[in-house]
């Protein structure tokens, strides 16, 4: 949670010198969007919570014994979904706070939306913080919403200041994280999700125990999703978790099983005007592959990477943990033991 770039006195002194406010009016938001604009900018927020359907009937739940005011806004303080029990009502109508008003320290005074969306860290006002008398006896917090680590909003709560202890936070804060979290597990899984079991396929040589560590890739990217990293692609942390997966899985193991070629094959008939040229491809692709599945399996994992996935040096890099170097030699190597089982398979026949 953050503590304010400036002092509270710097933020009031603000509030009355530039902004020429009196602490005994009551704050009213003077920005609005029109209908058409609010409706826009929730689909885009729908996006977010689509993957928690029951983030905020949960938080509602939790709180309803106690006056509050849960907002939701975008990234930059429109209100886009309010929920608020009679007790606030009143005061929430006195201030005109409607869904679609922005917050802006310089209609709204001190507030926490406003601050959270500046600092885009978790920010909590309470008591004489707030530059108006009439909200000194509430306690705001605001913490920021994020999707793939970009920021997105806020979900904030306003309650009496008595109401505000740690618990409260504490749901707050831990249910906007699960939010999250589930909603980029779940962006990456769209995306991802074939491109893995393909990948664990042709580690495992085995279609059911690729299906098992899959689903145990996805639940570590869901544990794990807070240590991602922006400097590395979404693509090559998945491969990463996926590699490690069948590290773990195969030191208890220790054993592969025969490869199911149909896992692996790049072409389908609709690609050729002959069927006789897609066979006598797929024909082709089969046998390499079957002469892959004879290497070692580190030759067979970076000629998958590369040469099927078309990863770059670097993303093999990011997803094995091997050099830039290593992987170079290793695939120089593999290459060329593949082409000795190749020729040598051409020469039996």
């Amino acid at each position: 949670m953050t503590t304010l770039a400036l002092d509270i006195q710097q933020w009031k002194n603000i509030c009355k010198n530039e902004f020429e406010m009196d602490p005994n009016d009551v704050p009213v938001p003077q920005n609005r969007l029109t209908k058409t604009e609010l409706n826009r900018k929730r689909s885009q927020l729908d996006e977010f919570l689509s993957g928690n359907s029951r983030f905020t009937e949960y938080i509602v739940g939790e709180v309803k014994d106690t006056p509050f005011l849960l907002a939701i806004t975008d990234h930059k303080g429109f209100l886009l979904k309010m929920y608020c029990d009679t007790t606030m009502g009143n005061l929430i109508h006195k201030m005109g706070i409607t869904e679609g008003v922005q917050f802006r320290e310089q209609d709204a005074g001190i507030n926490s939306i406003s601050m959270s969306v500046r600092f885009q860290e978790a920010v909590k006002i309470t008591g004489n913080e707030h530059f108006h008398y009439c909200l000194q006896d509430k306690s705001c917090f605001s913490i920021p919403l994020r999707l793939s680590h970009k920021e997105i909003g806020t979900f904030s709560i306003m309650t009496f200041a008595e109401h505000m202890g740690n618990n409260l936070l504490q749901l707050i804060t831990s249910s906007v994280k699960k939010a999250e979290q589930i909603r980029t597990t779940h962006e990456f899984y769209e995306l991802y999700n074939h491109d893995v079991y393909r990948y664990l396929c042709y580690l495992t040589k085995d279609k059911e125990i690729a299906k098992d560590l899959s689903q145990q890739t996805f639940l570590s990217i869901f544990n794990g999703i807070e240590s991602f990293k922006q400097e590395s692609s979404p693509k090559s942390w998945i491969y990463r978790i996926a590699h490690n997966t069948f590290v773990s899985w195969y030191r208890k193991e220790r054993k592969l099983k025969t490869l199911h070629l149909d896992e692996h094959a790049q072409f389908i008939q609709t690609q050729f005007h002959e069927p006789h040229r897609y066979a006598e491809i797929q024909w082709q692709l089969n046998e390499v592959i079957e002469h892959i599945s004879k290497l070692k399996p580190d030759y067979q994992e970076v000629i998958y990477l590369r040469e099927f996935k078309q990863l770059s040096y670097q993303e093999i890099s990011d997803c094995t943990g091997w050099s830039n170097s290593n992987i170079k030699t290793m695939l120089y190597r593999a290459r060329n033991k593949l082409k000795i089982l190749i020729e040598k398979a051409n020469i039996r026949k």
